[in-house]
């Protein structure tokens, strides 16, 4: 494994691109003389996005929003340096480029989806602080991830004006509590139990098209509480009908299992990405 062949990169001097329309002047690798060097972020280099967890606010904000930071998968990371701050990179689905944008959230908008138009400083560049910006799970250990979908979801809806409708995003509210179950079924075929995170992830989608009771009465018939109570406190005091992921959520996880599994009366996510494209036109 290595970094990328796709990247490209930028000069910087104390954090900073230096070159005039530095956007739109990518570099490679070996191109670069000065220490510090940035990474172009979006399009630019093949699709990859930084997240930038800017201190245990961000960390905070995107778990009550999302997930787990555990359950993210294994991806290239590096730090400054400082206490809780630290950046992911992750590829992006090509058909969701054109509806992405620079994003900024949480408390002090210290979580940020970095992407086209900006740049992030890789390691071993100079930091001004700390000396260093260090790897944390560096090109020569791991691969890039994909971004999940249900995290892709929920950036696309924050980058699309309020004024285009986000959901075939409410589409699925119109599948049937035969069709959740049977996509159930499906996916008890392929994962007889589930670990925490898929649970909960599983759990969120099913509430968010059935409601949290027809939720809760599906999913222990598919998959038996290990303690009494769990999907009502699951449900009841953590479900957030916004940031929830959608079945298509569910129908990613069988297709890992068997990439030719049928395609589920919700619409896929490429559907929804084509039909927010033409509304943007």
């Amino acid at each position: 494994m290595a970094i990328p062949e796709s990247w490209r990169y930028t000069p910087v001097r104390d954090k900073s691109p230096y070159l005039p329309d530095w956007q739109n002047r990518p570099h490679t690798i070996e191109q670069i003389e000065a220490p510090g060097y940035g990474l172009l972020l979006g399009p630019i280099s093949g699709g990859v996005v930084a997240l930038d967890f800017d201190g245990a606010e961000a960390i905070d904000h995107f778990e009550q929003n999302l997930m787990p930071i555990e359950a993210l998968p294994t991806t290239v990371m590096w730090t400054s340096g400082k206490p809780q701050r630290f950046q992911a990179a992750f590829w992006v689905d090509e058909d969701a480029w054109p509806l992405l944008r620079t994003f900024k959230t949480g408390p002090d908008r210290k979580l940020e989806f970095r992407w086209a138009g900006g740049q992030s400083v890789l390691p071993p560049s100079p930091h001004p602080e700390t000396g260093n910006y260090e790897w944390l799970l560096d090109p020569e250990q791991v691969e890039v991830a994909e971004l999940p979908y249900s995290v892709l979801e929920w950036w696309v809806a924050q980058s699309t004006p309020r004024s285009v409708p986000v959901e075939p995003a409410q589409a699925p509210r119109t599948v049937s509590e035969e069709e959740v179950a049977a996509l159930l079924a499906d996916l008890k075929r392929h994962y007889p139990t589930l670990g925490y995170d898929e649970w909960m992830r599983v759990s969120f989608a099913v509430c968010k098209h059935l409601g949290k009771q027809r939720a809760i009465d599906l999913m222990r018939s598919h998959y038996p509480e290990t303690k009494a109570g769990e999907y009502s406190k699951l449900l009841w005091s953590n479900y957030s009908i916004g940031p929830s992921p959608g079945l298509g959520s569910v129908v990613h996880m069988i297709r890992q299992q068997d990439p030719t599994y049928r395609d589920h009366p919700e619409k896929k996510l490429k559907s929804a990405f084509a039909t927010l494209r033409r509304a943007k036109r």
